[in-house]
């Protein structure tokens, strides 16, 4: 496929330059060349020498031809290409360059001709065919004899009126304007300017394959687009396709919204979306490629006419301009407020990142969910309602309480952080709260915060203390082991405000060992182990003095049981009294005294070194 390029250039014609063109056909995609012609035909060049250069400066659609055919504007250059004598644009070119810190004064100076309504003569002329008194009299106005069509140049000088010098002031203005400047001619330094007719960022909205009707995935990221200027009469199945230029850092459009797009290696890619309104949710002006068509769907076309005009205007504007098959328009997302020097990255839905400063130390600003958490510290919706009084456009900075999940990095920045434990009189563990967070840190702040490592542990080291406080549980699970390292460990609080209700120990093996000095466990009720059976635990020193009191009792009695059997006594019976001993007695008693001795020896192992009871 080929496509006809129309060259324009001004001649060296005198005084008066005229405009010259040929056309040069060219391959679909190919980019424009440069050129030459015979410039002693066009009064710029001598004819030993006519060689001359013409150079692409500007090119839009060809509206006779049509697309994709196209209107070539170019500078003469000579064939060492250096700007022809009569290039004047390059006198311009360098000129701008020289006074690019300066701003442009407009004077305007409106000279008017008109002519009779068969527009052959001239108003003002002899009817009887010549020509006036020469020009001084009429230079100025010296009168009605001289000054025709005054009350029509009165009409157009007044307020509002296109020639009125400070509207001209004004239109040219605009005219330099970036944004506007491209939006009038459809052409950027960086490609032309459309209109987004279709997206197709999920599977759902994918085309789909001629042979087998499964999503084509060729499409994913594309875009159908509607260029801004010549397409107008194109059907949505005669469109385009483009695909993000960049595929590491694409910047999804929706539907209505105006991007540049750039035709590299006969393939259309889409790069920035134009900011038409300053905000970073929706800047959709539907309909700009072709006139807007009223439905049903639509609201009304008061409504229309705002979305064609600004749709950061008005509130109403919703789902009703099917901006997508699932995006909807939340008018509450507002810019960040910037800081001098900073790097922003927003998205539609208040998620940011700032890379910026505070006093000139760096900071890193991480948000998702602006405002989401503003009814926890605003109950009567106070914020919400100020924020609706304020145009659309007003920028927010981010809130670290009321975003619903952010994460500061800050090197010298006061946060007004609110703890979830703050209505705790007691929230912290140390001595160490903060009255305020400032300096380096870094804060996580969200509804909740999860820390998993899949394959290693999570190591935390601090050079002061670390601090964990909850108006909950607060729950420590080890499969294989607990390890606490202190010199010096407290469970519990101290305090009247404070007690402790219960601590729990259990375990297969629960020890407490401390090798200087002792420990102590105090509390109303102590359970040492744990069985279907619970008894009491005793105290060591005095069942040691108990069983000591009774050894020696038994010691006595067993003494006594010796004495006793060992001394004769006689036995009167019928017949001759006999004197008899209890020798078997005697034997058991003295094996008594033994056991006791050997466990009054023992009885003072029976007693824990490192475990006292009170």
């Amino acid at each position: 496929m080929t496509y006809r390029a129309e060259y324009i250039w001004i001649d060296g014609t005198q005084p008066t330059a005229k405009l010259r063109s040929k056309t040069k056909i060219l391959q679909d995609g190919a980019d424009l060349p440069i050129w030459g012609f015979d410039g002693s035909s066009t009064n710029q060049a001598p004819g030993e020498a006519s060689d001359c250069v013409l150079r692409p400066v500007f090119s839009c659609p060809d509206p006779i031809r049509g697309e994709p055919h196209v209107l070539v504007m170019c500078e003469v250059l000579l064939t060492d290409m250096s700007p022809h004598p009569t290039n004047t644009r390059a006198a311009c070119e360098a000129a701008h360059q020289k006074y690019a810190d300066q701003e442009f004064l407009f004077g305007i100076e409106q000279e008017y001709t008109f002519f009779e309504k068969t527009g052959v003569r001239p108003l003002g002329f002899p009817e009887s065919g010549g020509y006036p008194a020469p020009q001084g009299g009429y230079y100025c106005g010296l009168g009605s004899n001289e000054i025709f069509g005054r009350d029509v140049v009165e009409d157009h000088l007044k307020d509002g009126g296109f020639l009125n010098i400070y509207s001209v002031d004004n239109h040219i203005r605009k005219l330099l304007s970036p944004v506007i400047s491209q939006i009038n001619t459809g052409k950027s330094d960086e490609g032309e300017l459309a209109e987004v007719v279709e997206v197709y960022a999920t599977e759902e909205q994918l085309p789909e394959k001629q042979i087998d009707d499964t999503p084509d995935y060729k499409f994913l990221g594309a875009i159908k687009f509607r260029k801004v200027i010549g397409q107008q009469h194109l059907a949505d199945d005669q469109l385009g396709i483009a695909y993000p230029l960049n595929l590491n850092f694409i910047d999804f459009p929706i539907k209505g919204e105006t991007i540049f797009i750039q035709k590299i290696y006969n393939k259309f890619y889409y790069m920035d979306r134009v900011n038409m309104f300053n905000n970073p949710n929706n800047n959709s002006a539907y309909g700009s490629s072709k006139k807007f068509n009223l439905s049903k769907k639509n609201k009304s076309e008061k409504t229309l006419e705002t979305a064609n005009t600004g749709i950061a205007e008005n509130k109403e504007i919703s789902e009703e301009l099917f901006l997508g098959d699932y995006f909807k328009p939340n008018f509450n997302i507002r810019a960040l407020i910037p800081n001098e020097g900073d790097t922003l990255i927003q998205g539609r839905f208040g998620n940011t990142l700032r890379l910026g400063s505070v006093d000139n130390s760096p900071t890193i600003k991480l948000r998702a969910g602006q405002l989401a958490d503003y009814n926890k510290f605003d109950e009567g919706n106070l914020l919400i309602e100020e924020l609706n009084e304020k145009p659309l456009n007003t920028g927010l900075e981010e809130n670290i309480n009321l975003d619903a999940s952010s994460m500061w990095m800050t090197t010298d920045e006061t946060v007004s952080l609110t703890p979830a434990t703050l209505e705790d009189a007691n929230i912290y563990p140390t001595e160490v709260a903060p009255e305020v967070f400032d300096g380096k840190q870094i804060i996580l702040n969200s509804g909740r915060l999860i820390f998993n490592s899949k394959e290693n542990g999570i190591l935390g080291f601090s050079d002061g203390p670390i601090d964990f406080s909850t108006l909950n549980t607060f729950g420590v699970s080890a499969k294989q082991k607990l390890n606490l390292y202190s010199p010096d460990i407290k469970i519990g609080r101290n305090g009247e405000q404070g007690k402790t209700k219960n601590i729990t120990l259990t375990g297969q093996d629960v020890f407490i060992q401390n090798e200087k000095g002792y420990t102590a466990i105090m509390s109303k009720g102590i359970e040492l182990g744990v069985s279907d059976t619970q008894e009491p635990a005793v105290k060591g020193d005095t069942l040691e003095e108990i069983l000591s009191e009774l050894m020696d009792v038994l010691s006595d009695l067993s003494s006594s049981v010796i004495k006793i059997a060992t001394t004769p006594v006689i036995i009167v019976t019928p017949g001759t009294p006999t004197p008899q001993t209890y020798a078997g007695e005697a034997a058991r008693a003295a094996g008594v005294l033994s056991t006791l001795a050997t466990l009054s020896i023992k009885l003072n192992t029976m007693k824990s070194r490192v475990v006292t009871l009170q």
